[in-house]
Order: C-alpha cells, then structure tokens, then sequence
C-alpha cells in the first residue's frame, strides 16, 4: 500500500537506502520515528510531529514479527460515538494476470537463522490454487507434472492428487530453485490429512527430496549394543552394515534375518564385553563354550549362524587371524509333527472375517502357499479362464474353495479399489495408490495366537500329502517344489504316525 500510494523511488537520508519516498523518508523511517514519538509523549492526547524526529534516526529496533502488540495507540472516540462492526472477511480468487509476490528468499537477502519450517502453515497459500496458477514458487509446475504422473500410473483419485499438490505447494514454497525438501519436514503434513509418503515420492522424481530419514534397523542395533565395549561394537557394526547393505560377492540380507542375528547375538555380545575387549581376542574354546551354554535346539543353532556369519566377514576383512567358528557343528533334532485337530480348524476359519483372510485361509489350508509368496503374487498369476494358478513359477490347478473365495476377493477388490494400479493379488488401504505389496503381518494378523496360524495349516498340509502318497517324499518335491530336505521331513514323519497308528482319541 506504502508503495502504491508513494511510486517515486529516491535516497532515504535516515537508512540510506533506495526506496520507496514520502517526504524525502522510507516506510521503515516513519515506523520508526512513530514509535520513538508514542514512547515520548505517552499519556497525552497528541502527538508531536514526526519530522524532527526523522532527522535523529540513526537506527532502527527490530524485532521478530507476531512477538508482541503493535505500537499504535487506539485512536479516543468522540463522546455518544459507536465503533463500526467489522464486515466480515471475502476471501477474493487471485487474479492470474497480475504478478503474484515471490515466496523465495529475495536476492541479498541474509538468512538469521535456520528455523524447522511449519509446513501447517504454508498449506494456507495452497488452498484453492489447484485450478489457477499457484504463487510464484519455484519448480511448483514441474512438481505438479511429476504428480499427474504419478496418479496416472498409480490410479490416484482426484481428491487424493489435489492433496498432494497442496502438499506440494506448501514443501516447496520459500525455497530457492536448487533447495532440496528434507523428509523429516513432510511429516508434518500428515496431520492434516496430507500423504507425506507421496509427496515425497513426487519430490524424489523430480530430484528435490532430501531422505533425512532414520534407518530404523540401525536404530534398533544401536540400541541393543549400547553395553557392548567400543571395539568390538565398530567390527559388529560394519558387519551389519555389510548385511544390510551388501558387497562385491554378497547380496543383502534381509530385514528380518539382521533382526534375527541381533537378537541371537546380543546377549553373547554383553557377555564377552565384560571380559575382552576386541573380538580377536576370541578362541574357539570359548566360542564352544559359549554355544554349549545355550538350550539346545534352533536357539543354539541360530546363534551358531549368526556368530559364524560374523567371524567370516572379520576373517575375510583381515581385522582377525583365524575364524574361530570353523570346525564346530550344531545338530538340531528335528521336531515331531502331528496332524491337526477339526477344532483347530475351526478356530481358524472363524478368525478368518474379511476376503483377504479367507484366500488366504485357502491357499495356505489347500495349496500350501507361503505368505510370503501371497504377498507377491501378481494378477497375471491367476488364470480363471482355465481354474490355474502360479506360485513360485509352478502352476497349480484350482480347488473349488480356492476358487470361490478368489471370486470373492477379486469383486471385493473391484468394488473397493476399481481404479487401483497396483499389480499384486493383494492390495489394502496403504498399497491400493501404489505398486507395493502388503506388509508382512497382513495375513498373520487375525490368526495371531490361535493353535493353527498360517504357518501350522501349511504344515499340516504337507503332512496331509505325505500321508496320503505314502510318505512319499519325490511326491512331494513334484506338488508343492520342496528341498530334498523338506520332503524327506515331512515323509519321515509321515512314516512314523503310519506306523505308530492312529491315536486313542483321534
């Protein structure tokens, strides 16, 4: 307002500076020298004039903006006078011909400090500039390109794009062209009803995403060896990271078998700091020793694999003279398998409410499916034309259970999801806008704690075929693609329960 009411630009002899003039003072002056007269003459009626005052400006207070009250005075009314009601505010649609203000830092502009950015706040200047040009904020269109994109190959909806364009919006206004956006500020967009995951999928498209995100595996190893001597905690870190990460010679692992080492090694780890202080001070007796405190069982055998795994990375890293692990052998007894029980059955069905669940319920009860193999079965995998199915790249015919319950999950997909993108069979809330598959626990969740989860009907439903081929363990590498090992198992144990005869109560 300032400027369109004084446009003559000149030198102000109080800040020496080019600005915009009224009376030979910039706005900044004048603010100035009125807050210097209402200090002076406050408790009076009037005020003195401000032109004396102008000429002894020789600095200005500064002071962070919504800090305080303003400093004008409220203005006295004339005696039997009434104050106007306020009209209430019409927010007006920007006009697209006229040239919006900047939000980027201007040029000479010095930064005081680096506050955390209050993305809330920014998604104000979003609001309804989905459908006209947003304000002048930089890469803003090619963000928004990215997008359409993206919702195009995923099947967004137009509610769910509009919202990742004002997410859009407010990441990026402020920001230079070449500023990268830190993940750890997009999350502030998920309270209010804001995806951060695809808003910072759109900005790693685009180039403009900075992942300053926690690795929550390492976090978890931190933390577990926290008590571990210094030492030997750099060498077990490396090698967890090698884990993670992979090598030259070694693929990753994955999350679930670094969690598995961690847990396994960490007691021993604790144990061995109280009494070395480096890992190459470790002998085989010790290392056997050790493991033969352990329970007998998977408990000693997973921590044999895991100890093992870390001695080999050291050895082959020249940080140890020899593996100390070499030469010593766990035997696990393999455990007894018995057939379930109808009532086991029947727990799992009930427990079994939703489509999903009941397909599940069925490839593991039928097919002996793993969960992990439902998890990333594809669309092109079921052939309903012919009643087949490919698991694992073998086709297997489809049972009538199976099939009816795919019917069933397949038009509950259609119905819930009709513009989804995703190509796997299962899909939920979280992965239908994206090409993910579901997490890990979306199958065992309903059956967790009962006696015949999905792991214990697979199972059972190898020990069904072995029963009835004879416990025939060719048999069952042909049908389900077991190992030699599996299949001799699962025969063996099948031999026994044929041999032994039924139970008294079966």
């Amino acid at each position: 307002m300032f400027r369109s009411n004084w446009p003559a630009l000149g030198h102000c002899p109080g800040c020496q500076r080019q600005e915009n003039l009224k009376k030979d003072y910039c706005r900044l002056c004048w603010t100035e020298a009125s807050r210097r007269v209402n200090r002076i003459v406050a408790g009076h009626d009037f005020a003195e004039p401000l032109a004396p005052v102008l000429r002894e400006i020789t600095c200005h207070q500064l002071r962070f903006a919504h800090t305080g009250a303003g400093t004008g005075r409220p203005r006295a009314l004339p005696a039997g006078a009434s104050r106007k009601p306020k009209r209430p505010y019409a927010a007006k649609a920007p006009d697209p011909s006229r040239n919006m203000p900047s939000l980027a830092v201007g040029a000479g502009q010095c930064i005081l400090t680096d506050p955390p950015r209050d993305l809330k706040r920014s998604v104000i200047f979003a609001v309804g500039w989905h459908v006209l040009p947003p304000l002048e904020v930089p890469n803003v269109y090619l963000a928004w390109h990215a997008a359409e994109r993206r919702a195009e190959g995923q099947g967004w909806s137009a509610y769910t794009l509009r919202h990742v364009r004002k997410g859009l919006v407010a990441a990026l206004a402020g920001r230079t062209p070449d500023e990268q956006v830190p993940y750890s500020e997009l999350t502030q967009l998920a309270s209010i009803k804001i995806s951060a995951d695809r808003v910072g999928a759109v900005l790693e498209d685009i180039g403009l995403l900075l992942d300053d995100r926690v690795d929550s595996l390492e976090a978890t190893w931190n933390r577990r060896l926290e008590g571990v001597a210094p030492a030997i905690r750099a060498d077990v870190n490396d090698w967890l990271r090698r884990l993670r990460d992979g090598g030259p010679r070694a693929r990753p692992r994955s999350q679930r078998t670094i969690r598995h080492y961690i847990f396994h090694t960490e007691p021993i780890l604790k144990q061995w700091s109280q009494d070395h202080d480096h890992l190459r001070e470790m002998t085989a007796e010790e290392i056997r020793r050790t493991l033969d405190g352990l329970p007998a069982g998977y408990r000693r055998s997973f921590a044999h694999t895991a100890l093992r795994s870390l001695f080999s990375f050291l050895h082959k890293n020249k940080r140890i003279f020899r593996n100390p692990t070499t030469g010593y052998k766990v035997r696990v007894a393999d455990t007894k398998v018995f057939p379930l029980s109808q009532d086991d059955y029947r727990a799992a069905v009930a427990a079994a409410k939703t489509p999903a669940h009941r397909l599940a319920l069925a490839f593991a009860a039928v097919h002996a499916i793993r969960p992990h193999d439902m998890r990333h079965m594809l669309m092109e995998h079921v052939d309903l034309s012919q009643r087949r199915l490919t698991v694992a790249g073998r086709i297997r015919p489809l049972d009538g259970i199976a099939y009816q319950a795919l019917l069933e999950w397949l038009d509950y997909r259609r119905t819930r999801w009709p513009n989804t993108a995703n190509p796997h069979l299962f899909v939920s809330m979280n992965t239908a806008l994206d090409v993910r598959p579901v997490c890990p626990d979306y199958f065992g969740k309903p059956f967790r704690g009962l006696p015949a989860p999905l792991g214990r009907l697979r199972i059972d439903r190898h020990l069904e075929e072995a029963l009835a081929s004879g416990a025939d363990p060719l048999h069952l590498a042909l049908v389900f693609g077991l190992g030699d090992r599996a299949a001799v198992r699962y025969a063996r144990a099948a031999r026994e329960i044929l041999e032994s005869g039924p139970e008294p109560d079966a």
